[in-house]
Formats: C-alpha cells, structure tokens, sequence
C-alpha cells in the first residue's frame, strides 16, 4: 500500500499577522507608493463616480481618479512585489529602487494576473471545485516569477508543485484574507467616506503574509 507523505508544519496562518503588521512599520514608505494611494486613488474615485446624485463633475472627476489608479497600479505590479518580497529577506528597499529595479517585470506580472484571474473565473464559471483549485495552486506563482526571474508558464508549474504539498496553509491564508475583506466591508458601509481610508489600511496589515509563507515554503524545499 502506498502512504502519502504528511504535510509539512509551517506557521499557522493567523501567527504571521504579527510578522506582517511589524513589516508594514518598516516597510510603510514604499507600501505608501506601491500600494497604498493607489488603492484610495480607486476608492475615491468609485465614491465619486458611484454616486448617482451627483453631478456631472462629480462624475467625471471620479472616473479620471479611477483611470490614474487603474494606469498607477498597473505600472506598480512588479514593484509592489519586490517590496514584499525584499521586506522578508529584511533587505532596505525604497520605492524609487522598488520601480527602477522591477520596470523590466512589468508586462510578465500583468500578464500572470490577468492569466491566473481567467483561469479562476473560468474554473468558478464552469464548476466551482476547478475554481478553487486554480486558486490555490497559482496563488504564490507572483513571487516566484519575481522572486526567481521566471517565465509565467514556469513561476505557476512551480507555484502548483510546491503548494500541493501545504495546500491546508495556502487555504489558510486565503481564509484570513477573506476575513480581512469582510471586516473592510462592514468599515466601509459603518463608517461612509472615512471608510475608505480605514479599509484600505486594514487590508495592508496583512499583505505581508503571502510573501512570508513563500519564504517558509522555498525555505523547506531547501532542507
């Protein structure tokens, strides 16, 4: 009879919200330039643009916050990971560095996102376990394109191989996430305008998460 191998013990997924809120201190500056305003750039531009009262400036104003945050976040894809990613290697990293450094890295993060958001959305369309699936086994392959410089067919094959093993943490850090977007939800509608900003920030206090469990697990592969 063949035995699987037991799953790997790494950190649980809760017991990294400690190391990632300690990294956003660090790490704030380039978080702000990488991530942060453009977040509340789209957020108030959907405000704007979603209120159906206002008028046509309003409106327009809106959409123009939304277009700069949609053309900011795209530019910052490759730098918004070389943050993450430096930050868990306890490397120094300022957001002029983070863009210069990863300029190169720019259409192969945009073109894993859009991949990776496809074939989830195909995966939930047609059944929802492929879905699900898809989701956990590309989640970490941004850091492994960025991380190791590979191609996007080569960053999700590893990504897939090297979760399969600790899906039940990767479920787990997608789990905490989710917890974070319904807590943003219910600030956002709690507190009308301000919720925005308090949202955005509380997405932050996890965003180091992923990154460090990509550490735990290459870090595994290795011992």
């Amino acid at each position: 009879m063949k035995y699987s191998e037991p799953e790997p013990t790494l950190a649980s997924s809760w017991s990294l919200l400690s190391p990632s809120v300690t990294l956003v201190r660090q790490y704030f500056v380039p978080l702000l330039y990488v991530f942060i305003l453009p977040a509340l750039l789209e957020a108030l531009g959907s405000t704007l643009a979603g209120d159906f009262k206002s008028h046509d400036t309003r409106m327009a104003v809106g959409m123009t916050l939304i277009a700069i945050s949609g053309l900011w976040s795209l530019g910052s894809f490759a730098a918004f990971y070389y943050v993450l990613l430096h930050a868990t290697k306890d490397h120094p990293v300022n957001p002029w560095e983070a863009y210069r450094n990863s300029a190169r890295r720019i259409l192969p993060n945009i073109g894993l996102i859009l991949l990776y958001g496809l074939l989830v959305a195909a995966g939930l369309l047609l059944l929802i376990v492929p879905g699900l699936i898809i989701l956990r086994r590309y989640y970490l392959a941004p850091y492994y394109l960025n991380d190791q410089k590979l191609s996007i067919r080569e960053a999700m094959r590893r990504s897939a191989r090297d979760t399969k093993p600790v899906s039940g943490y990767i479920w787990g850090i997608i789990g905490v996430n989710f917890v974070f977007v319904v807590l943003g939800s219910v600030l956002n509608l709690a507190l009308g305008g301000i919720g925005v900003i308090a949202t955005t920030l509380l997405s932050c206090l996890y965003i180091f998460a992923p990154a460090l469990r990509y550490r735990e697990i290459t870090q595994l592969k290795h011992t």
